[in-house]
């Protein structure tokens, strides 16, 4: 399943660049993106974990300032649930999630240039990712840290039935769906022809979870009011390039 899923992103990608790439203006680029994000629509209160988006990039020329901007990037999300955990003895914990996708993002990019070797570009679009990999673990205030061995994408996590959320109720994971679809903004300063620096914002607009799970009444109907109800990904990263 996993072969065939990468399989239909790598032609998915070679689809959105190979009628055009061999066009002399064409450019190609290796992209960095690390900050870190959270998981919205978890239960209770919640912190920010590490984030990165790494891949190449193809730079596509359409009109004067106008570019299109297709990659193929590995990225990884997640956020952590603060609460508890513990069968006899209860103590506080942290649960953090990780969540690894194979993700193609399709950027619209309006780059104004500022003098000869300098520019600042603008850039929105859609991305859609495939789940590889989902994990989950457990660490506690006292120092201790336990890693939970499914997939979360296969498979669901109980956390053996001994997690709680900040509300002081059962905490579990259902089994996360695979595909992640959602927008990116972000701006960039570009110097020296090749160098890029920025930042950018990443927002998942599908549900990674078909279950409800917030514990708490006014904060699940505020989760619905804004959208928020299942797990979707949520990210701020700053961005480093070098175009060839």
């Amino acid at each position: 399943m996993k072969n065939k899923l990468y399989k239909v992103f790598l032609i998915l990608f070679c689809v959105l660049t190979s009628n055009i790439c061999m066009h002399a203006h064409v450019r190609w680029a290796v992209e960095g993106n690390f900050g870190s994000g959270v998981l919205l629509g978890l239960p209770g209160n919640g912190s920010t974990s590490f984030c990165y988006r790494v891949g190449p990039t193809a730079i596509i020329p359409v009109k004067g300032w106008f570019s299109i901007r297709p990659g193929l990037m590995w990225s990884h999300k997640g956020g952590t649930l603060d609460g508890f955990y513990g069968n006899e003895q209860i103590v506080s914990a942290k649960i953090p999630i990780s969540l690894d996708f194979l993700e193609v993002p399709l950027m619209c990019a309006l780059r104004i240039p500022i003098k000869q070797k300098f520019a600042l570009t603008l850039k929105f679009g859609p991305y859609a990712g495939v789940g590889l990999y989902g994990k989950t673990k457990v660490k506690t205030e006292e120092g201790g840290s336990m890693s939970m061995p499914m997939n979360l994408f296969s498979e669901g996590c109980d956390y053996y039935g001994n997690a709680q959320s900040s509300n002081n109720k059962k905490f579990s994971l259902p089994k996360l769906n695979r595909w992640d679809v959602g927008t990116t903004w972000g701006v960039e300063f570009e110097f020296c022809r090749h160098y890029a620096i920025g930042a950018n914002l990443s927002w998942g607009c599908t549900r990674l979870s078909s279950e409800f799970l917030n514990d708490n009444v006014f904060e699940g109907v505020m989760q619905v009011i804004f959208g928020m109800d299942r797990i979707k990904p949520f990210t701020s990263m700053f961005s480093f390039s070098y175009s060839f």
